[in-house]
């Protein structure tokens, strides 16, 4: 028998996920971007519940805070549209994104 804690965790999954995909129909429509927005945050409000349930004793929070950079640099180049092997890239070069 699955907990209600599991089942909860399953529901709010799908529902970002809903949520996620009005967001992208929203979009390819040309809604206006209060439409976007207000389905995006419905994402984030779903996903940041289903971390609460499925992780209750992590700090989510502290969590993004220590986050490697390493992987926000290599996502703002992947949305740029630029692939490539970051495995060189100083320390000193991954933070200046941030400044």
């Amino acid at each position: 028998m699955v907990s209600t804690t599991r089942r909860k965790t399953y529901r709010k999954i799908a529902f970002a996920f809903i949520e996620l995909g009005e967001a992208s129909d929203a979009w390819k429509k040309d809604e206006t971007e209060e439409k976007i927005a207000e389905e995006l945050i419905d994402v984030i409000f779903y996903v940041s519940d289903t971390s609460r349930l499925a992780c209750p004793s992590f700090k989510m929070d502290e969590m993004f805070k220590k986050k490697p950079r390493k992987h926000l640099v290599g996502n703002i180049s992947m949305e740029k549209g630029i692939i490539e092997d970051r495995s060189n890239v100083t320390s000193s070069q991954k933070t200046s994104v941030w400044k």
